[in-house]
């Protein structure tokens, strides 16, 4: 073999590596491109999992005020419903005075002490 024949083989070797180098860093550029990507939409995806966090305290926050107000509103159902129950009562009470009364007011008087009106 020859010297030309011997750098022309070096040459094509070379060249070889070379295509086979550049091969390599396009996919190794790429694949850095891919990463960046990555890595931008793991940000954004960390940031929207944030909003989601702070959107269920919220919700969490108001869930726990809601259920105070319920709690509030069944205490003041029932302490209503124990007024009206007395205010029953009284109202009772009030009837068999006035019953009572005029019994009494219908007795003391002339007629009611002859015995004359029932």
């Amino acid at each position: 073999m020859t010297v030309v024949d011997e750098l022309k083989e070096q040459v094509e070797s070379t060249s070889q590596k070379i295509n086979t180098l550049v091969e390599e860093l396009s996919q190794y550029a790429e694949i850095k491109s891919n990463l960046g990507t990555l890595d931008g939409d793991l940000k954004v995806g960390i940031e929207h999992f944030h909003k989601l966090q702070e959107k269920l305290q919220e919700t969490t926050d108001s869930l726990k005020e809601t259920s105070g107000s319920l709690n509030d509103l069944v205490t003041n159902l029932a302490e209503s419903q124990q007024v009206i129950t007395r205010i029953d009562e009284l109202k009772e009470q009030i009837s068999e005075l006035d019953t009572s009364l005029t019994e009494k007011i219908s007795k003391s008087g002339i007629l009611g002490k002859l015995g004359l009106n029932s």
